[in-house]
């Protein structure tokens, strides 16, 4: 339902009084096709990223619950070791929640930058300029403290 883009009929008339103007205009053209393959490519780029992390946190709600349904599955084994995987059980639960929270609260501000950038992409009536320059600047940091390094030695 939307009109092609005025880079379609910018210079029709003048393009008759040389080549070179018509070369022009075919380059800019093309270029023009580029930058809009890209912006869709982007586009799509951060719904998957976006849906990426949505299964991430929804993963470990599904593995947080699996494990705590896993709880009094062994019948035929004695008190001890019941409360032994009992107890295990409700760690790996307890981690899979945690690591959850952790996830869906660290990439939340990142998540709602991603649809509002989206949002602007789909409605291309706008000045996205002035679209982009409303968006604050997100910082992600990273945390690698928990990683430990990897010695490549020991795979020679």
């Amino acid at each position: 339902n939307t009109s092609p883009s005025w880079i379609w009929f910018f210079g029709r008339e003048e393009a008759e009084a040389g080549d070179q103007i018509h070369q022009i205009e075919a380059s800019l053209r093309v270029e023009w096709c580029k930058a809009r393959a890209r912006a869709q490519r982007s586009r799509e780029e951060l719904q998957l990223l976006n849906e990426e992390m949505r299964r991430a946190i929804s993963f470990c709600d599904w593995r947080s619950k699996w494990w705590k349904e896993q709880i009094g599955r062994r019948e035929s084994v004695s008190s001890w070791l019941a409360e032994g995987l009992m107890a295990y059980a409700n760690e790996q639960a307890d981690m899979e929640s945690e690591r959850s929270a952790l996830w869906a609260a660290t990439w939340h501000p990142l998540r709602q930058h991603v649809d509002a950038i989206v949002k602007m992409l789909d409605h291309p009536g706008g000045d996205l300029d002035s679209m982009l320059v409303k968006l604050k600047t997100l910082t992600v940091e990273v945390g690698l403290e928990d990683v430990e390094p990897c010695d490549f030695d020991k795979f020679d």
